[in-house]
């Protein structure tokens, strides 16, 4: 059975060109989206097309604040995509495209539950994170970077002690078919792990 959905949409669309070359620019806004018994969301989207590029940008966000920031480009003939879907792998393969999704600093024990989940001890940490891909004409390349850091929102001297602003951050990177990666954590200004 579908979940019962409450909310409310709204959206601009601008179309230019005939039926074989054409160009588009759509913006949708959901302000509050509740689908069943999840915690309600909000999306902002722009999805527009010009002289072959497909440009799709999207932010969502719940009562805490932003969760997802995504972008994602490519180059492709969009009326071919249309009239045969199959294409779409192998326009992919040779045609250059990217993605970009960025989740903004935010106390991560306010995250939705659905999330939460996935964060054990969430409570009292804070974290962002970034990832990039591209591929298609371009050689794989992927980039992550993600950090967390303890108590960095509290008015009070985290259980560490004063000072002690514990912090990690995460890096990793597909470059020439080789997967590096780094961490790094913190107390302080010091430095008590690192591993690559």
């Amino acid at each position: 059975a579908v979940p019962p959905l409450e909310g409310h949409a709204g959206g601009l669309l601008t179309f230019s060109g005939g039926i074989d070359a054409f160009d588009f620019d759509l913006r949708a806004e959901v302000p509050r989206l509740q689908v069943g018994d999840l915690p309600a969301i909000g999306l902002a989207a722009n999805v527009g097309y010009r002289e072959g590029a497909l440009i799709l940008r999207a932010l969502t966000r719940d009562d805490g604040g932003a969760l997802i920031e995504a972008e994602a480009a490519a180059l492709l003939d969009l009326l071919g995509v249309l009239e045969d879907p199959s294409l779409l792998p192998m326009l992919l393969d040779v045609a250059p495209w990217r993605l970009a999704l960025r989740f903004p600093p935010r106390d991560l024990g306010t995250l939705p539950e659905p999330l939460r989940a996935l964060l054990p001890l969430s409570e009292g940490l804070r974290g962002s994170a970034t990832l990039s891909l591209r591929g298609g004409a371009y050689r794989p390349h992927a980039d992550l970077l993600a950090h967390v850091e303890y108590g960095a929102f509290y008015d009070e001297p985290p259980v560490c002690g004063d000072g002690a602003r514990p912090r990690a951050w995460l890096r990793a990177q597909l470059a020439n078919g080789e997967t590096r990666g780094e961490v790094a954590g913190f107390l302080g200004d010091r430095r008590v792990l690192h591993a690559t």
